[in-house]
């Protein structure tokens, strides 16, 4: 079934594609030949023609060019072959010499007798030339053209180029497939680019099959990404059945025992003899559900690693989301674990994560508090000031410590120079709350707190995070 549905996503990404890349391409490669057509014929018959006319006005005599500025015209443009003057059925001039009551030919009189106001002709005097004529005055200027001058831009591998008047655009029988025209009304031309049959087959095949290059790679892409979702969700189940994820410990210093009061359990994972930090997979042990799993046996471990400590007056610190602290069938369970190792009275505190947004269900989120603190346990507002919870919920929650984001002062960060922590402590201090700083790094940042009146630091300053067995052996630097 997942096979037939990947073929069927795979068919219709493909001719989707086919489709969008074929007109992207047809329309492409058409204006590409319309606009070099169309340079040439300004720079070749248009221009041409602004100059004849433009020499005429100012250089005519008896309603005729003179042999110098003809000649004139003619040098400067090494594609005309030579330029005549009609008039009553007769060429009175061209170019190069007086040509005295030259008739014109039979082709040329059924183009005139037409009417118009301008013709294109080819082959009426020499295979290699084309001619163009314009009405002017009471006659007709033909200018002879060398075919190679148009021959050039018309030609192409791809699509079929033509230059037709706009009286004959119309009448061609060779119709050429998803054509696309430009009219040039000062010449009275047309520009035509379009397809012959097999030229458009070659240009759709080579788009289907791009378009299904492209589409096996998107459909691999798009398959590969929510498979390492699932690899990640097996790998985890797999560190969970193995006991892969293990606590490390960050220890809080208090400047009033001047010694370290606690100590935040953190969460490794232990996989192949690397250590994996929590920003990697915190987030999808929390989207499956896991993290219960995962932080009971965090404290299990912590509670045995506290038991054989050299540390034992040390209280304990877990982190808990809004959404573990409203499962009351949860906390009953973590509290049951907690009565049970006897050591650990009065000497956990969870700290409430900002991380999500169920804050607002105040209600519920006070009747589990409560029952924690109703078996000895202290509670903490975990980075303070950068999550979801507000004034009034730290208000209105029993809390027993406030926990200040780095953020607020490192002076890395933009908001440290603000009076935000001032009022932070300020604050906690109208609440009696313990106050501690987390991610102490430098003596400066030491100092800053201090100055605050704030209880307790954490950080790499005093405490860098070590695992089971360097706490044990209380080897902390």
């Amino acid at each position: 079934m997942t096979h037939s549905k990947n073929t069927f996503y795979f068919l219709l990404l493909t001719i989707t594609l086919t489709i969008i890349t074929s007109l992207t391409s047809i329309n492409y490669i058409e204006n590409r030949e319309t606009n070099k057509v169309l340079d040439i014929i300004v720079n070749r018959i248009y221009l041409a023609k602004v100059n004849l006319e433009k020499n005429h006005y100012f250089n005519h005599k008896n309603n005729q060019l003179s042999n110098k500025a003809l000649n004139k015209i003619i040098f400067n443009n090494p594609y005309i072959q030579s330029i005549e003057y009609i008039n009553d059925n007769h060429y009175l001039k061209n170019g190069k010499y007086i040509i005295k009551n030259k008739s014109l030919s039979p082709e040329i009189k059924i183009l005139l007798h037409k009417n118009r106001s301008t013709f294109l002709t080819t082959q009426l005097t020499k295979s290699n030339i084309f001619s163009y004529i314009f009405r002017f005055g009471t006659g007709y200027y033909q200018i002879n053209y060398y075919f190679s001058s148009l021959q050039a831009a018309l030609h192409s591998n791809i699509t079929v180029n033509r230059v037709s008047d706009i009286y004959d655009f119309d009448n061609n029988n060779d119709k050429l497939l998803l054509s696309k025209y430009i009219t040039l009304n000062a010449t009275g031309l047309v520009i035509e680019s379009g397809f012959k049959f097999k030229a458009l087959s070659i240009l759709i095949l080579i788009c289907v099959v791009i378009s299904s290059l492209f589409s096996y790679c998107i459909i691999k892409l798009f398959l590969s990404f929510f498979n390492q979702k699932n690899i990640m969700y097996r790998s985890i189940k797999k560190g969970i059945k193995n006991e892969q994820f293990i606590p490390f410990y960050q220890q809080i210093y208090s400047f009033k025992d001047n010694d370290f009061i606690a100590a935040e359990v953190l969460c490794r994972w232990k996989k192949n003899d690397e250590i994996i930090p929590p920003y990697k997979f915190i987030s999808e042990l929390e989207a499956y559900d896991e993290i219960n799993e995962v932080t009971l046996h965090l404290m299990k471990t912590a509670f045995s690693d506290l038991k054989k400590s050299h540390q034992k007056k040390l209280l304990l610190s877990f982190n808990f989301t809004v959404k573990m602290m409203l499962n009351h069938d949860y906390i009953s369970e973590v509290i049951k674990i907690i009565e049970k190792n006897h050591h650990v009275k009065n000497k956990i505190i969870i700290e409430l994560t900002e991380s999500d947004n169920r804050f607002i269900h105040i209600d519920k989120l006070k009747e589990s508090m409560l029952m924690l603190k109703s078996h000895g346990i202290l509670l903490s507002i975990d980075d303070f000031g950068t999550g979801y919870s507000n004034l009034y919920t730290i208000q209105e929650l029993p809390f027993d410590i406030m926990k200040i984001d780095r953020a607020f002062i490192s002076n890395k960060y933009a908001v440290s120079n603000s009076n935000m922590l001032d009022m932070m402590v300020s604050l906690g201090k109208s609440m009696n709350l313990l106050i501690v700083a987390e991610g102490i790094e430098t003596e400066d940042e030491l100092l800053r707190i201090k100055n605050l009146d704030i209880d307790c630091c954490q950080g790499f300053y005093f405490s860098k995070p070590c695992d089971s067995k360097k706490f044990i052996l209380g080897e902390v630097k």
